[in-house]
């Protein structure tokens, strides 16, 4: 399916990075591909929702974690969005040999925090003759709203010492 994906976004942009796909816009074009795959139908109350408004993405989040409505389509959305996350990160953190461990931030992280735990840990974790080495890097979730705000003023108040 993530091939598939590959070549929707291909046919629709020049370039197609994880960053593209690990955003808030791709999190739109990730429902735009599975919607036109018939994954699950929208549901005429989401089609209404959606149609009002100014960014989609919060909607499609919220009827992912069901938080008003639940929906079928969102919730395969957010799956696919976090394996992808995951996979990524899991890559970056082979790449540098992150032995310290790979920290995750974010409002999209934060709110949808039981479906990373589900999926971004597998994707995370399958890295074939890899995944002994990987299974030892431990992922953290930085849970503030503003840690490069925090940090900041934290060395500031160092620096005054």
């Amino acid at each position: 399916m993530q091939r598939e994906l590959l070549n929707y976004l291909s046919a629709k942009y020049s370039h197609v990075s994880y960053e593209r796909v690990c955003s808030g816009a791709g999190i739109l074009d990730v429902y735009k591909f599975l919607k036109s795959k018939f994954i699950a139908p929208e549901p005429k109350w989401l089609t209404e929702i959606l149609a009002k408004a100014e960014d989609p993405v919060p909607v499609i989040l919220n009827a992912a974690m069901g938080e008003n409505r639940e929906s079928n389509l969102c919730m395969a959305v957010v799956g696919m969005f976090v394996s992808i996350l995951g996979a990524e990160a899991g890559n970056m953190a082979l790449k540098i040999f992150s032995r310290g461990g790979v920290y995750l931030s974010g409002g999209i992280v934060t709110c949808l925090l039981p479906i990373v735990r589900k999926y971004f840990m597998k994707s995370f974790f399958i890295k074939g003759r890899f995944s002994g080495l990987i299974e030892k890097f431990p992922v953290h979730i930085i849970m503030h709203q503003q840690p490069a705000l925090y940090g900041a003023a934290r060395l500031g108040l160092e620096m005054l010492d």
